[in-house]
């Protein structure tokens, strides 16, 4: 944020509000079928203290996400990058681990969907970042709420 930018603070985090402001965005699944979206060449990175709340949901994100269940591909997707965070593997197409396609084609989070089927919020059981997605939180202090960079 520069300094001629208006400035809001809420709890703690400043938020750049021209940046959020000035974007036009809409989770629509049936989207993803023409070409990458926020389950594609996406980067998650999320806190230790999340983890146990995602490792929770995987044995049944794994009914949707094969590739996540005991013995597949991506059997730990969950790699820790020596700074007190994890990243989300990816498969070989650079697709997140818990993403599966509907019949239809669309992209779907398997964490997200397992959250509803067990009356859970997806917003507390899935990583931050792909709730917040689009927006991300930086590593500031304090820290501040933008739009993704990519």
């Amino acid at each position: 944020m520069t300094q001629e930018e208006p400035k809001l603070e809420v709890q703690g985090i400043r938020v750049d509000l021209p940046s959020l402001l000035g974007i036009r965005h809409y989770c629509d699944p049936a989207l993803c079928r023409e070409g990458p979206c926020c389950c594609h060449e996406y980067e998650v990175a999320f806190p230790s203290r999340e983890l146990s709340r995602i490792v929770g949901l995987a044995r049944d994100a794994s009914r949707y996400a094969p590739e996540v269940a005991p013995g597949g591909e991506l059997e730990n997707p969950f790699e820790p990058d020596g700074s007190g965070q994890y990243l989300l593997d990816t498969n070989g197409d650079g697709v997140c681990a818990f993403a599966f396609q509907d019949k239809a084609g669309c992209t779907w989070c398997s964490l997200h969907r397992v959250a509803l089927e067990h009356k859970l919020p997806p917003e507390r059981h899935k990583p931050s970042p792909c709730s917040l997605w689009p927006l991300a939180l930086t590593e500031d202090e304090p820290p501040v709420l933008t739009v993704q960079d990519d």
